[in-house]
């Protein structure tokens, strides 16, 4: 195994593909069923697994590509300005830039949440004697019941949980009926037991790793829709009709009185930008006994055929630069000589060609039309040996 920006290269290709594909699974126009949100967190963990998986398997096949990736790569080869014995190369600010986007990102989180933490305030005593039995009848559901803490915040606008050891649910200033208090405890601490937090702090994670790519911003916003939709399926399923109702009520509530004020990312909120109303309703109220239509099984074996294949596909084949010599120079034939080019033995086993001081390719073997050229084991080898010597260093492809 090994990672290299090609390997890099063809995941984040794949990863993207299957992003679109679950989006286009899960998205807003469109009414799901349980067995499909079922389906689409199989799918979230796959591309969240594929993306913190970047590298390339020691049996993935070479795929020659000509298009794009023999220009990025050149791009990324390029040497900007000499250091010391070495170059400033494209790569080096490109990887630069990266990192300390994904460094100014954890920064911004931290102090959002800082921020938020600051603004929640304890229960007055009355308020915290009157929600406590609400508090503890919903947690008798759970056959180990954690300690949760109830907070007040008048910054937010509709309930919400956070902290991974130590939950707190936090509540808005808004005025909840105890039937109300009921289903929004039930909806949070649901999300706590179903590990909903630790899925969101892995999904920011990736965000700050992948910053500069709009389409894990994308796969942000499905993971979030689809646990709301799978919190609302467990909360209700042993609901009654007229509970439920009063659920969806509940909802409506939080969902009128909302204002776009920015909440910390590592929370779960009873109302998300994740889905719509339209989907909700649908999923508490409409398939309460439902069984999956030969539309669902279709759209379902759809997506997992498409999503499995890319994914084996991603970690079978790794996409290479392929260069060749345009037309009108390709009768132009240059001789290997000790006198104009040598090779030197890489990091991977193989060895990289250099021709008049200047890299040229990697071979994997040193082949009867090689065998006249001297190999070096490292650069400081070139240096003593070859007076037109200049560092290539060059990434891996």
């Amino acid at each position: 195994m090994e990672f290299s920006f090609t390997s890099f290269f063809t995941m984040i290709l794949f990863s993207n593909v299957i992003i679109i594909i679950i989006w286009l699974f899960l998205k807003k126009n469109k009414n799901v069923d349980p067995i499909e949100i079922n389906f689409a967190l199989f799918l979230i963990a796959i591309v969240i697994i594929r993306l913190f998986v970047p590298i390339e398997l020691d049996i993935a096949n070479t795929v020659d590509c000509t298009f794009l990736l023999p220009d990025m790569v050149s791009f990324m080869n390029f040497r900007l300005v000499p250091i010391s014995n070495s170059y400033l190369y494209v790569y080096h600010i490109l990887y630069t830039v990266m990192m300390t986007g994904t460094l100014i990102g954890f920064i911004r989180s931290l102090i959002i949440f800082q921020k938020f933490k600051s603004s929640i305030c304890q229960l007055p005593a009355e308020m915290h004697s009157r929600i406590q039995p609400i508090l503890q009848k919903v947690l008798k559901k759970y056959s180990k019941p954690g300690h949760f803490t109830i907070m007040l915040s008048s910054t937010i606008t509709t309930p919400l949980i956070f902290g991974l050891k130590k939950p707190t649910i936090v509540l808005p200033d808004l005025d909840f009926s105890d039937d109300e208090l009921f289903h929004v405890f039930s909806h949070e601490v649901r999300h706590y037991y179903n590990h909903d937090l630790l899925v969101k702090f892995v999904m920011e994670s990736l965000c700050l790793l992948y910053w500069w790519n709009p389409l894990v911003l994308l796969l942000k916003k499905q993971v979030s829709r689809a646990l709301e939709l799978h919190t609302d399926i467990m909360t209700t399923k042993s609901m009654s009709e007229l509970e439920r109702i009063n659920y969806m009520e509940c909802l409506l509530k939080t969902a009128n009185y909302r204002r776009k004020i920015r909440q910390g990312n590592l929370m779960s909120t009873l109302n998300s930008d994740g889905c719509t109303l339209k989907q909700r309703y649908h999923i508490v109220m409409d398939c309460r006994n439902s069984k999956p239509t030969n539309k669902n099984m279709k759209s379902i074996f759809l997506a997992g055929t498409l999503v499995l294949t890319l994914t084996i596909f991603s970690f079978s084949f790794v996409f290479k630069p392929y260069y060749f010599l345009p037309e009108n120079e390709a009768t132009v034939l240059v001789e290997l000589t000790a006198e104009n080019a040598y090779l030197i033995k890489n990091d991977e086993n193989n060895f990289d060609l250099h021709l008049n001081g200047e890299y040229f390719s990697t071979i994997n073997e040193i082949k009867e039309s090689y065998s006249n050229l001297p190999v070096y084991e490292n650069f400081s080898e070139v240096q003593k040996n070859e007076g037109n010597y200049e560092n290539p260093i060059r990434i891996s492809q």
